[in-house]
This record gives structure tokens, sequence and C-alpha cells, in this order.
């Protein structure tokens, strides 16, 4: 059960945060759009989301065994960053990063998360940890929505309409922009309120594909006031032959 769009957060956190950003995961000013509309009853919330996961092929995804990504991580300013990732569900995780002549190694596997790099290994702790093991038990970003009372609206964007999913509070939230007909996700927000201001992270899901019966995007990009980045799927390969000692 991948998710796909988290594999984007660990990987922005990894290359983008640690270096540039400096509010956690979120940065730039809020942007002003217009909102229209009120929040949705109960009923209509679930329907919403509900709807959602029925489009991009929840009941598909425990037919998931083995999965082998490869893709690019690529920011506006700096070297890009190549990845195969290899998944065994349900506690199985490998990824080789490649960035120019620097390569290394993060895996997750029967409870112990780690980096490689060349002889040297680090234990891998605290989000990074997480993020890792969320990956490989996590369905879609919306998947907290159905229990955590999300509040739903509509928003007009790029003068289309939209379903509004809204997670959090005043001083931090999550907000999902869903596509009316096709139940997608096209945006997503991250907003955080501190004694600088608010701050914005914004991710467009593009381009989905179908991998059997599972629809998910092909390119995330994320653009902030400190820089923009791009990840890309090139190829993702379900099935793929792996064992358990792959990953040791």
């Amino acid at each position: 059960m991948f998710d796909f769009s988290y594999f984007y957060h660990f990987t922005m956190r990894k290359f983008i945060f640690r270096s540039c950003i400096h509010t956690h995961g979120v940065a730039s000013l809020l942007l002003f759009l217009f909102v229209f509309g009120g929040t949705f009853g109960l009923s209509a919330q679930s329907q919403v989301i509900e709807s959602h996961f029925q489009t991009i092929g929840e009941h598909n995804l425990t037919q998931l065994q083995t999965a082998c990504i490869k893709g690019r991580f690529v920011p506006l300013t700096r070297e890009p960053t190549t990845f195969v990732a290899y998944l065994k569900f349900p506690d199985k995780i490998k990824i080789e990063w490649t960035q120019g002549r620097t390569r290394w190694t993060d895996v997750y596997s029967d409870g112990r998360a780690y980096s490689r790099q060349g002889g040297v290994i680090t234990e891998l702790e605290g989000q990074e940890s997480f993020d890792l093991l969320w990956m490989l038990r996590s369905t879609s970003p919306l998947r907290n929505a159905r229990s955590d009372g999300a509040k739903i609206s509509q928003e007009k964007w790029s003068n289309r309409e939209y379903f509004r999913v809204e997670q959090g509070s005043e001083a931090s939230r999550v907000e999902f922009l869903i596509d009316k007909t096709t139940k997608e996700i096209v945006l997503e927000r991250i907003i955080s309120v501190s004694d600088k201001g608010q701050a914005l992270q914004e991710i467009k899901y593009l381009r989905y594909m179908d991998l059997g019966g599972v629809k998910v995007p092909a390119v995330f990009i994320m653009e902030t006031e400190e820089g923009s980045a791009d990840l890309i799927y090139d190829e993702v390969l379900l099935g793929y032959p792996l064992t358990d000692e792959f990953f040791k």
C-alpha cells in the first residue's frame, strides 16, 4: 500500500528542507485565492473523500506485493538526483540515490532504518525513519481525512472549480484541491503561521498514470519562494522480483 505522493514529501525533506527551507517543510508567502461556498456536511464530506479513493483504485492496492520505482529529483538551482526505490510490502524499502559522483542508500527493513554511503552506516531515527515506514503503510495523502474531521469546501483555482479538503488548524494545515470531474488531487498546499508571518508550500500533482488499476501522479512540482523542484517517476514496475535478503 505504497503512497507514491508521500515519497515526494520524503524526498523534499531530504534535499530541500534541510538545505534551504528553515520552516519545517513549509515556505513562501500565503497566496490569496478566491474561495467561495461554505463547509459541506458530513455526508457530502464522506462522498467527496470516498469517491477520490474509489477513483485512485484503493481497493486494488492490497494486491501489490513488490514495486520498483525509477525517477529523478530535479531542483531548479542544484544538481539533479536520480533514484531507484525498491519496495516489498508490508515492511521493506530500499532507495538508491545518485547525485553526480555521490551515491548512497536508505533502507527500512525489519523495524530498522539506516543510510549507507560507502562503508559508513548511519542509523535513521525520528522523522526520516517514520517517512520510510509511512510510505509502506499509506495509500493516499487523504488517508487521515476519513477520521480526522477534514473540512470540505469549494474553490476556484486557475479558472476551474474544485473541492477543497482541509486538515489541521489555523496555525498549521494542509489543503488539497480535488478535481470535481476526475476526483484526482491536483494541488496540495502546506500552510504554517509563525511570528514571521504565513508561509506556503505548493505541490502540483500532474500526469496521472494507471498501474494495475491504481492511479498515481507521475510528476510532482513544488514551488516556494526559496525555489522550485520536480520529482518525476520515469518508470514504475509492479511485481518486481525481490527477496528479503536484498534489503539486508
